[in-house]
């Protein structure tokens, strides 16, 4: 009778740390497709109200529809069980500041996709762990809010990736996913929230020593098993020309990750962290490595990817952006900024892009009215910049406030145009790539 207790208490055990929601794997060849989101920044309904002190998180001027997070959600959570992936991932920076209350909401939000049986799979990012600007704004009074540490993290989100991870990383919490025999899928972990203190957010990111030999390991196993490795990260993967500050936006180490990368075949990284949907390469050893930003879940256009596998033939991706609309419509919701929601996000976000480089320009010596040009070509361009529409932006070399961009743009401060106004040679919202 000992006997059988102690083998029951063992199956006990082995589920209770491994978990029991992972399918069988599909075979080998099996055609894949995923949706990915990133940077929805949720901040929990009760968290916030309609009082002056509310306004603090739109004055931020980035564009986040915060007071729009859960219907934002929603309708995302709607479009995935219609498209029926094998997973939906999520790219990190889940709240808004790491908010205790808004990761649950947001794990109540997720549950129709659990219990639909489709996999939900998600990484933190810098906003969402040990952050020491949680709070609430209600009432025309700011609180502090309880955030969150690295193990309530896995346990909040067991259900969400770590019970269905096939190896989990001991020195931070990335885990390893099996799609399908031959599909796998690395989410990086790469934070420093332990560095977090009241002073602030720590800067930048990094993969950990431990991290990057359990990263070896795993590309180790994948070349056993002929699978291929798709990394997700929260910071860009790659360095990138058009960020104003790389180590800010992307992995510290990059280098060490492209490189595992390029000696695997694996082609492709997918990264959130900077808002803006962008499609960049580099070069590794004759062999092109790219990263696939998506835009900001919580800013418009509110964009998602689609990206299906065709195991040793194609990676392809695709930006959509949601409709909000018709999910207030679908939902009887009679809020008027969601009844026009693409027009009214386009319009919040122009107007704090102006304000804020306004603000900027008028600290700076240039003539009469310059300023004013020059915040509003900034205004017109922010929400085509971020939803990766360079279309929108060439039009824009057609005004009068380009030429004095062009004029002025020498003038410290002022390099925001030549950046933006950078020919891309890549699609900003589509690729396709060859699989060996």
């Amino acid at each position: 009778m000992k006997s059988l207790v102690n083998k029951l208490l063992i199956i006990f055990l082995v589920i209770s740390l491994f978990g029991c929601t992972q399918k069988e794997l599909k075979p080998k060849g099996s055609q894949l497709k995923f949706m990915f989101a990133t940077d929805l920044h949720l901040l929990a309904n009760e968290l916030f109200d309609t009082s002056d002190t509310s306004k603090e998180i739109y004055e931020l001027r980035d564009g986040k529809l915060t007071p729009y997070g859960k219907e934002i959600v929603e309708t995302l959570v709607n479009k995935t069980l219609e498209e029926k992936p094998d997973a939906l991932i999520l790219g990190g920076d889940l709240t808004f500041n790491g908010e205790k209350k808004s990761h649950e909401e947001l794990v109540t939000l997720l549950e129709p996709l659990k219990a639909a049986g489709i996999q939900v799979l998600v990484i933190p990012g810098n906003h969402d762990i040990e952050n020491p600007y949680a709070y609430g704004y209600n009432n025309n009074q700011k609180t502090y809010q309880k955030t969150i540490e690295p193990q309530d993290f896995q346990k909040i989100y067991a259900d969400y990736g770590y019970k269905a991870a096939a190896y989990k990383d001991k020195a931070s919490l990335s885990y390893l996913y099996k799609a399908s025999k031959d599909v796998w899928l690395m989410l990086l972990d790469t934070q420093k929230y332990e560095y977090n203190s009241s002073f602030g957010l720590a800067g930048g990111s990094t993969i950990r020593k431990d991290t990057l030999t359990w990263m070896q390991q795993m590309f180790a196993k994948a070349n056993k098993e002929g699978a291929l490795i798709i990394p997700i990260t929260h910071q860009s993967g790659l360095h990138n020309d058009y960020l104003a500050d790389n180590n800010e936006y992307t992995i510290g180490n990059w280098r060490e990750l492209a490189s595992l990368m390029e000696t695997n075949d694996s082609p492709v990284i997918f990264s959130g962290h900077i808002h803006a949907q962008m499609i960049i390469r580099y070069l590794e050893n004759d062999k092109t490595i790219y990263d696939v930003s998506t835009e900001a879940l919580a800013v418009p256009t509110h964009q998602y990817g689609i990206i299906d596998i065709i195991p040793h033939d194609k990676l392809t991706y695709q930006a959509y952006s949601l409709d909000v609309l018709q999910y207030a419509k679908d939902h009887n919701l009679t809020d008027q900024n969601l009844l026009d929601f693409t027009t009214y996000g386009k319009n919040h976000f122009s107007t704090m892009t102006y304000d804020l480089f306004l603000s900027k320009y008028q600290a700076l010596d240039l003539p009469s009215g310059v300023a004013e040009q020059l915040a509003w070509l900034a205004s017109q361009i922010n929400p085509a910049y971020f939803a990766g529409d360079f279309a929108a932006i060439e039009q824009l070399k057609n005004t009068e406030a380009y030429g004095l961009a062009l004029e002025y743009k020498d003038v410290e401060g002022l390099e925001y145009f030549t950046r933006v106004f950078t020919p891309r040679d890549l699609d900003q919202r589509s690729l396709e790539v060859t699989l060996k």
